[in-house]
């Protein structure tokens, strides 16, 4: 009871210490407590005295509010902390709508709305099967709604899609999803694909065969087919006059494809006008589909009209051209933007070699052509230049963008070229002006190669390889004879062609013993071919030691040699640590160039008399013959191994009076013994040939049968 008294009276007393407080700090100040105030005191003090009156029912009413404070407060947490039941999340959809339909088909194929959930939305009944009620769509358009998946539902109309049409779609999730499952919307909207035209491509077209034919066509694609009537009142064209500033109205006509896809724009004849100009065309808003719809938006371009001087010469560029003989020929180019008439170019072409050194160069300077630029070239300067002779190339037809002339000069000299203008083309357009250049006469390029492509040499034959070669001192020649026991090598480490293999990370000189032959050249004319015949008899032996089989030929520049220089006998310098009174160098200064270090040819020479033949059946079966290369006679006798990757023989068998051995399937083998070749063997003969180098297939035509790969139409190949 004190505790409460105290509580009720705890205002009063911190209001009386207050008031004493500010008295000590203030001095006296006059207060009256607020009716607030004073109605609290007396209904405390009043609180009181029912307390004192009737101490146990105030002490019931006191725990009965206790209890029910508690009470609620733990029933609050409670309620709170209830469990609850696991709820799936509302799946969710995207609605894609339909790609443009291909029209370029036959039949055309019309593409379906596609609807995907986030998770799986589909009656299990109905999955893979037509959806017939639950869907409203409008506006209607008939056709099937598929459930494709679980996830997915689709639908394809019977007929093609209307143009640029809005549509809504409202799902009833009773009967359209199945019944465990949320979707958190139950409409969605789409909208077909808009009608559209493009510019596909502009261009001034010349007739190639009547030259006063010239026009600008223009071509527009269309997304869907196009109605003509909607498109062509709604085309306009006009031809821009220069001078005037003002544009011509030019009539045209329209043509179409087959399926009304693209309009090809053509315009009345044009004359050449005397300077550059355009043909604006414009088509305005209002062209619609033949199936209806929404109008596309206009649009306009202009097609370039070239002027009567817009013939120009693109390039002249000197370059050397190989003949026949395999001698290098120099020849001039000349390009234009227009075909020009064989004889009118080869009498407005004209050429002077030009001096070698510039008179104004210091004769210590002059160790190097001097560099000319169009600049410098005058009158003056052409009196002291020597006119250049220009053999025109005939060209395939009467009109061409390019001529060649020959001529000859010393390689690393200037050439002046000049085109007089009044130069016409085929259409009449002229070079308004005199075209100039320089060119320089381009190094003879270095050559060393084998003459033929084969890679064969009879036992009875000659034994002799060809070699041509160009601007390079001699030649070095290697040969390598691939040993017996390692031809599964070749085979399974070859990344090239059987002619030119190349090993990659292995060595030749792992698998082969090596011979080398040096040849000098006479020096010649650097433009003159030089051809050698090698004869490798010598290294094949003859007889009980003759050496057959596959070789491997390396042809590269000659190295020079190096250079002996003899010690000065009478010299006190030396070193104590000289074995010999020769020291050996080389003359660094004639190293290969980066260009030389590529200078060369490889070949790969199978020098036997045993020709192999194999044919593979359809149950993968082998059928192997041999013949003479010499007479064309079946060998018999002849053993035919077949060579597993590892080098052991996985099949042998003799060859009959035919020829011919057969060998079942190779199926079932495997790992190392994957059949790698076919060794051919006859007294000391040996050739080869692998199972699957695509290089020594056959080629069944000498037409393209390759054809067109999964072909939608049934009459292409």
């Amino acid at each position: 009871m004190d505790l409460l008294r105290f509580l009720l009276r705890l205002p009063l007393i911190l209001l009386r210490g207050l008031r004493w407080l500010l008295t000590r700090l203030l001095g006296d100040i006059s207060w009256s407590a607020p009716a607030w105030m004073r109605a609290a005191g007396a209904g405390a003090q009043r609180g009181v005295t029912v307390v004192r009156t009737h101490p146990r029912r105030f002490a019931s009413i006191l725990t009965v509010l206790i209890v029910a404070g508690a009470g609620g407060w733990f029933s609050y947490r409670a309620y709170l902390n209830r469990p609850r039941q696991i709820e799936e999340p509302a799946a969710t959809f995207k609605v894609q709508a339909p790609p443009l339909t291909d029209y370029g088909l036959t039949p055309i194929e019309v593409h379906p709305l596609v609807i995907r959930f986030s998770r799986s939305a589909a009656p299990l009944a109905l999955v893979n099967k037509q959806l017939t009620t639950g869907i409203e769509m409008k506006p209607e358009l008939a056709g099937q709604w598929t459930w494709v998946s679980d996830q997915e539902l689709d639908f394809q109309p019977k007929d093609d899609w209307p143009v640029g049409q809005d549509f809504s779609l409202r799902f009833d999730r009773k009967l359209a999803f199945a019944e465990h499952v949320r979707v958190d919307t139950d409409h969605a909207e789409f909208r077909s694909a808009a009608f559209t035209a493009t510019i596909a491509e502009r261009e001034f077209y010349q007739d190639p065969q009547d030259a006063t034919a010239k026009k600008a066509v223009i071509h527009i694609a269309f997304s869907h087919p196009v109605d003509p009537a909607s498109f062509e009142k709604f085309v306009t064209l006009r031809l821009a006059e220069a001078k005037k500033k003002t544009y011509t109205p030019r009539k045209f006509v329209v043509t179409y494809d087959e399926r009304k896809l693209s309009a090809y724009i053509h315009s009345e004849p044009l004359a050449i006008p005397v300077d550059d100009t355009e043909l604006a065309f414009a088509v305005a808003a209002g062209t619609h589909a033949a199936r209806g719809g929404p109008a596309s938006d206009k649009f306009d371009g202009t097609v370039a009209i070239p002027g009567l001087y817009s013939l120009q010469i693109g390039s002249i560029t000197a370059t050397l051209v190989d003949n026949a003989k395999f001698e290098p020929e120099q020849v001039l180019v000349v390009e234009s933007s227009q075909a020009i008439n064989e004889r009118d170019t080869a009498k407005a072409v004209t050429a002077w070699l030009l001096p070698k050194f510039n008179p104004k160069t210091p004769e210590d300077e002059r160790t190097e052509p001097y560099s000319w630029s169009t600049g410098e070239v005058g009158e003056d300067l052409l009196r002291h230049s020597q006119a250049l002779s220009l053999d025109a190339v005939p060209t395939e037809r009467e009109f061409a963008e390019l001529h060649s002339f020959k001529f000859h000069a010393d390689p690393g000299r200037y050439i002046f070229i000049k085109i007089n203008k009044g130069l016409k083309s085929f259409g009449g357009y002229v070079l308004g002006h005199a075209d100039t250049n320089i060119v320089q006469v381009p190094e003879y390029a270095k050559m060393l190669r084998f003459m033929a492509d084969g890679a064969l040499l009879s036992l009875t034959g000659e034994k002799r390889v060809a070699v041509v070669a160009r601007n390079v001192p001699g030649m070095e020649l290697e040969i390598a004879r691939v040993l017996p026991d390692q031809l599964q090598h070749l085979v399974t480490f070859n990344r090239g062609s059987y002619a030119k293999p190349e090993l990659g990370s292995l060595s030749a000189d792992q698998i082969t013993e090596r011979f080398v032959q040096k040849i000098p050249f006479d020096e010649t004319d650097p433009g003159k071919a030089h051809f050698e015949g090698v004869d490798l008899g010598q290294y094949f032996g003859s007889g009980a030691s003759a050496k057959h089989g596959v070789f491997l030929l390396k042809l590269s520049k000659a190295k020079p040699e190096p250079v002996v220089k003899q010690k000065d006998p009478q010299s006190d310098e030396g070193d104590a640590a000289d074995v010999g009174d020769n020291e050996v160098a080389t003359d660094e200064g004639e190293g290969d160039t980066e260009n030389d270090a590529s200078l060369g040819d490889s070949r790969m020479i199978v020098v036997t008399d045993l020709g192999v033949i194999v044919k593979k059946s359809l149950d993968g079966s082998q059928d192997v013959y041999v013949q003479s290369i010499h007479g064309g006679t079946p060998v018999s006798d002849a053993t035919i191994d077949v060579i597993g990757r590892n080098g052991q023989t996985v099949m042998t068998q003799a060859s009959d009076h035919e020829g011919h051995v057969h060998f079942d399937t190779f199926e079932g083998l495997q790992r190392e013994k994957v059949p790698a070749m076919y060794v051919v063997r006859k007294g000391d003969d040996l050739s080869f040939l692998p199972v699957s180098g695509r290089d020594r297939m056959l080629d069944y035509s000498r037409f393209d049968i390759g054809g067109e790969r999964n072909a939608k139409d049934g009459g292409k190949l």
